[in-house]
């Protein structure tokens, strides 16, 4: 089973992906976050316990409270042996190549990913292992 965590202040696109996922893999198990500090917090008390964190973290870049780069600076603290197996993929609606630019400046980032996630982005996504996707 993968386990997916969406990271996004917009409850409709949320409501988009996580129905994508579902769709594309039945037995995903997918948790959903509004809030970027919350999605942290979860992060590092799985971490503190001793749990296994999410194979694919799909992150807003724009949230009200930390943004997704503020979010990826604390998540690239947590022990390397706790974050390694999970890819993260920033999501936005934002054109600006700085953007994609700074993403990938972050070793966690994955891909770099224009909403709404579709069926096709998904498929090529748990399809490979190769960093630096664009979508």
């Amino acid at each position: 089973m993968s386990k997916f965590i969406l990271v996004d202040d917009d409850s409709t696109m949320n409501l988009v992906h996580s129905t994508t996922i579902k769709y594309h893999k039945k037995d995903a198990q997918v948790m959903e976050f509004k809030s970027s500090l919350l999605a942290l917090d979860f992060l590092k008390e799985t971490v503190q316990e001793g749990g296994e964190l999410p194979e694919y973290i799909f992150l807003d870049i724009n949230m009200p409270e930390i943004n997704g780069f503020e979010f990826l600076q604390t998540f690239e603290k947590l022990p390397k042996e706790s974050t390694q197996s999970t890819k993260i993929f920033m999501i936005t609606s934002s054109l600006d190549l700085r953007d994609r630019e700074k993403a990938f400046s972050f070793d966690s980032v994955y891909g770099f990913i224009c909403k709404p996630i579709t069926v096709r982005t998904l498929t090529e996504i748990l399809s490979t292992t190769e960093r630096r996707m664009d979508f």
